[in-house]
């Protein structure tokens, strides 16, 4: 039974305690009030919501600093779940229960930059860890400058070496041969890494867009990164065109599939297992 916002006949703003759905309390290391007054506190607003909703779960998590851990459980009558470190040494980070909701719990690394470690509690057994992976995708950057530089190169170009074996297998090894050195010399193949909690339609070169409007957006160059950022949506969209375009007419599942995939279902869900 879930505690939705709720505001007791004694709430005091000096804390900084707020029940939505559940508890979440942070108790800063140097607070302003006395420890004391801040575990009655708890007391009370435990019990107002124990007489008011006797069926409820009650669920206190946050960051708890210094307080104890046993003193918290002997005030409110919860239990705590978390028995892992998430600071240093230190669990700081907790969660206490008024019965065994969880079946796992997990202190993880914070998929945000913190000092502190993150904490996933769950209950359904058969969910698994999501590992994120990383692959290495190669793109060949592509600019009017390259263009204009192989194309003037390219004039000047002489096949006529080709022509001088009589083995049509051997002059096309020998054109693709060249061919091959001429990308590689004017488009030279760069490496990104790409991620599992990616979309589907992210490709190699859009990857590399991507972590170049970035660059450009925090050295303060705004207008390079809106064009660029227009660039990446053209990409993706006609990305995507080809996606549908591979799909047959007649097969709904697999068009309902990239349509989910497409409008980002999917990768919702990998980014809250990642």
């Amino acid at each position: 039974m879930a505690i939705y916002g709720l505001i007791y006949s004694q709430d005091d703003r000096t804390f900084e305690l707020m029940w939505i759905k559940l508890g979440a309390l942070y108790h800063p290391p140097k607070p302003n009030y006395q420890t004391d007054n801040l575990l009655m506190y708890l007391e009370v607003t435990l019990e107002e919501i124990c007489h008011d909703f006797p069926a409820a779960t009650v669920i206190l998590c946050g960051d708890f600093n210094q307080l104890s851990d046993d003193i918290v459980c002997e005030m409110t009558g919860l239990t705590s779940i978390v028995k892992q470190p998430t600071r240093g040494e230190r669990i700081l980070d907790r969660i206490y229960v008024s019965q065994q909701s969880y079946s796992v719990v997990r202190v993880i690394t914070s998929v945000v930059r913190s000092d502190h470690s993150a904490v996933v509690a769950y209950s359904d057994q058969k969910q698994c860890t999501q590992i994120k992976t990383f692959t290495k995708r190669t793109y060949r950057w592509k600019t009017p400058a390259q263009h204009a530089v192989f194309l003037q190169y390219s004039a000047g170009m002489d096949f006529n070496f080709i022509l001088l074996d009589t083995d049509i297998q051997s002059e096309c090894d020998m054109f693709y041969t060249k061919a091959h050195q001429l990308l590689n010399q004017f488009y030279p193949q760069h490496t990104v890494t790409v991620t599992s909690c990616d979309p589907p339609y992210i490709t190699g070169h859009i990857k590399a867009m991507l972590c170049r409007k970035n660059r450009l957006m925090r050295k303060g160059r705004i207008e390079k990164a809106s064009a660029l950022a227009q660039r990446i949506g053209k990409e993706i969209t006609r990305r995507s065109k080809t996606q549908l375009s591979n799909i047959q007419s007649i097969d709904s599942r697999k068009i309902w599939e990239c349509l989910r995939q497409l409008t980002g279902y999917y990768v919702l869900n990998w980014l809250r297992n990642c």
